[in-house]
């Protein structure tokens, strides 16, 4: 037969389940603490995995402006309205670019915007392997309308990057010439993208534009032209990110020298004190830990999202930082620790 529920345990489910938010636990840790008395159990309040939960689990701060930008980018040019080809993020490494760039990826899937992304790398790749990635993410739209007019042109060039997305496609002879075959390829890539947008709009992603190759950045180049010269037809939003520490003597250089919109260069700055100290308090929820405390890690990382969440995730780690009957304590000689300079 069934094995009957301990009454105990009968007992904390139905807290768990009771309608009136003040009767229920307050806390997770509650919850453990009641198993571990009545049961007789050992469960760890806190694990590895539960502390590095804290730091990972930090709230989107201070870059409302730079989405609602974004966003309305993304809005006109999916619609088809009168916008600017292509918008750029730039920023230190650890500034919040790809956090951004996940929220804004979240808005386009809760309106049903396609959203298609690759990243550039620093070494071990092919020139235009973040246009083969994106190859791939495209296709399944592109299967969803009609392709036949277009896509017949481009497929023997762009099988040639991608085979295993176009099988069945012929062949062609590669042209003796290396610059006219170059120039095939790219453009062949640049009108997949452009005639697809044509028929349905999307949003195409580029991350860490700063390591792409020369390649990479012609087709974004040529499709930034195209969608200026078609105006609102191609129904494409054009986006990249890049450290912008890491520009000169680039591919992207020449990029950024094309663009020709004053606000199409978005620059994302280090979060001030206040955004840093919410961001903290966020991490560990609660709003009450010490100002001291807030300062030191304001000062100790200078806004930068990344190393705030390095910095914490230490901190917790270590237990300077720790979780005391339901309220997070620092130690009291945190000034001096050493790994505040260290940041």
């Amino acid at each position: 037969g069934e094995a009957e529920l301990p009454p105990w345990l009968a007992d904390v489910l139905r807290r768990l389940c009771e309608k009136e938010p003040d009767r229920r636990y307050r806390s997770a840790n509650l919850v453990i603490e009641d198993i571990n008395r009545r049961g007789g159990y050992g469960f760890e309040l806190e694990t590895r995995e539960t502390r590095e939960s804290y730091v990972l689990s930090s709230r989107f701060v201070g870059r409302r402006t730079e989405q609602e930008a974004l966003w309305a980018f993304i809005r006109a040019r999916t619609s088809g309205a009168s916008a600017a080809p292509i918008t750029l993020v730039g920023g230190q490494s650890g500034v919040g670019k790809s956090r951004l760039m996940r929220e804004l990826r979240r808005l386009c899937q809760l309106h049903r915007v396609p959203f298609v992304e690759a990243d550039c790398h620093e070494t071990g790749r092919r020139d235009l392997d973040p246009f083969v990635r994106a190859l791939s993410f495209a296709m399944p739209l592109a299967r969803s309308v009609d392709t036949s007019e277009w896509l017949s042109g481009v497929a023997p060039h762009l099988a040639k990057l991608a085979p295993a997305l176009f099988p069945g496609v012929p062949e062609y002879a590669t042209h003796p010439d290396p610059e006219v075959e170059r120039d095939r390829i790219l453009g062949s890539l640049a009108t997949f993208f452009i005639a697809l947008s044509e028929r349905t709009g999307f949003a195409l992603y580029l991350n860490d534009l700063q390591w792409a190759g020369p390649d990479t950045i012609a087709v974004c180049r040529r499709i930034a032209a195209a969608c200026r010269e078609k105006g609102a037809a191609p129904r494409l939003a054009l986006l990249g990110t890049f450290r912008d520490d890491e520009v000169e003597g680039r591919p992207l250089a020449h990029l950024l020298d094309a663009i020709r919109e004053p606000d199409a260069v978005l620059a994302l700055e280090p979060l001030p004190p206040d955004e840093t100290g919410v961001v903290v308090e966020s991490m560990l929820g609660s709003d009450g830990l010490p100002p001291r405390f807030m300062r030191l890690v304001a000062d100790a990382t200078a806004g930068n999202p990344f190393f705030i969440q390095e910095l914490m995730r230490a901190l917790i780690e270590r237990g300077d930082v720790s979780l005391e009957r339901g309220r997070w304590v620092a130690r009291a000689d945190i000034e001096e620790l050493p790994i505040l300079d260290r940041i």
